[in-house]
């Protein structure tokens, strides 16, 4: 429940533009690269898939 209130206030004050960009902290980081090799890996693996079908 704490990340809540950090959430809603980070959204509040992106939403006003007062600010522009914010540093993520380690964590967020590597949750985003997690993210990204996930998506990275489904594509490659559904790439292959298309490839084989195409056989």
């Amino acid at each position: 429940m704490q990340d809540v209130n950090t959430i809603e206030a980070t959204h509040s004050g992106l939403s006003t533009r007062a600010t522009r960009e914010f540093h993520l902290s380690d964590q967020e980081l590597l949750i985003r690269h997690f993210h990204k090799t996930v998506r990275d890996t489904v594509a490659a693996h559904r790439a292959g898939a298309e490839q084989e079908e195409a056989r």
